[in-house]
């Protein structure tokens, strides 16, 4: 599937990385330029201060864009959030009540 600025709840969240030794937003430029809503996980202080340069260029064009928003604990606590929500949902379908003790994450950084 494909979406177009102009489609609503369309936006680029960029999780690519690797975000090291980059200095130029690139990808939160054309998207300002193109007036698709963006968001990153970008860990990098050089490209993120770049980045925020561009906060009054973004917000000129009435594009929302948070860059640096995490993936440490952020998304991948959302993740676990909508995987417990399943889980219930799932034993609630079968007549079961699911009940989560613990959830353990192991993380892998190639960057």
């Amino acid at each position: 599937n494909s979406c177009s600025p102009s489609d609503d709840g369309c936006m680029v969240v960029h999780t690519g990385g690797p975000f090291q030794g980059r200095t130029s937003p690139v990808l939160l430029r054309s998207c300002i330029e193109l007036a698709m809503p963006y968001a990153d996980v970008c860990d990098e202080f050089d490209l993120a201060e770049t980045s925020k340069e561009l906060d009054l260029q973004a917000k000129a064009a009435g594009v929302p864009a948070i860059v640096s928003c995490g993936i440490w604990p952020g998304v991948s606590a959302l993740m676990a959030a909508e995987g417990v929500d399943q889980l219930k949902k799932k034993g609630e379908s079968l007549g079961e009540k699911v009940e989560i003790e613990s959830i353990d994450y192991s993380f892998f950084t190639a960057g």
